[in-house]
């Protein structure tokens, strides 16, 4: 029996380490392979069900620490671009420029885009399908001057909604200041333990995003 019960502890412990991996850093998980399941004799129905109580344990772990892990995220990025507000604006609002310079776009030239209604105007549209980047759409919201707002679906591979917002401000001469955001919930339980994965990929990609806009309009 004691044999058994540090059997179940490793694969416990094993469990527990790839799921934090996975919620926090994915790529974490090749450096945790190590950690293999031991030969368990299969005649023995105490370490059966001392493995059961340690999955048992893990996943009951996890939902706990989702309950106190924040329920909606959001991201914020900036760029000062050499170029007056209503061109920036325009390589924005028009969303026959998005996948020219939106990194997620970006990852699969081949995916099938279609947009509609009239650029820089609410309603005007684009939706995307793909093998890597699933589905969605981006649809303007509201625009000003200084100002424009989407909504952000995503269809595959899971459902989720979002706010999109950007923000223009005069800087220097002829130079735009651009604010990016990005928030929205997050479900619990997985969507909360996803957070932290979800919101350092986010900045990256936001920076990423807004210094290819900065090339496209420079």
């Amino acid at each position: 029996m004691g044999e058994g019960f540090f059997i179940a502890c490793d694969h416990g412990v094993h469990c527990f380490i790839i799921c934090i991996c996975l919620v926090y850093n994915p790529e974490l998980v090749i450096l945790v392979e190590y950690i293999k399941f031991r030969q368990i004799k299969k005649t023995d129905p105490m370490v059966v069900l001392y493995i059961l109580y340690a999955l048992i344990g893990t996943v009951l772990a996890l939902l706990i620490i989702a309950l106190f892990l924040p329920g909606e995220y959001h991201i914020e990025q900036s760029i000062i671009i050499k170029k007056p507000v209503t061109l920036v604006m325009d390589h924005v609002a028009n969303l026959n420029y998005y996948a020219r310079w939106n990194p997620w776009q970006m990852k699969e030239p081949g995916s099938t885009a279609t947009i509609t209604g009239t650029p820089k105007t609410v309603g005007h549209k684009y939706a995307w399908k793909g093998k890597k980047i699933g589905e969605g759409s981006l649809t303007l919201r509201s625009i000003d001057n200084a100002d424009v707002d989407f909504k952000l679906e995503f269809i595959k591979p899971w459902k989720a909604l979002a706010n999109d917002r950007w923000i223009f401000e005069e800087w220097g001469t002829d130079e735009t200041k651009v604010i990016w955001q990005n928030n929205g919930d997050l479900p619990y339980p997985v969507a909360r333990l996803m957070g932290p994965s979800l919101t350092k990929g986010l900045n990256i990609q936001f920076r990423q995003g807004l210094e290819n806009l900065k090339k496209l309009c420079e």
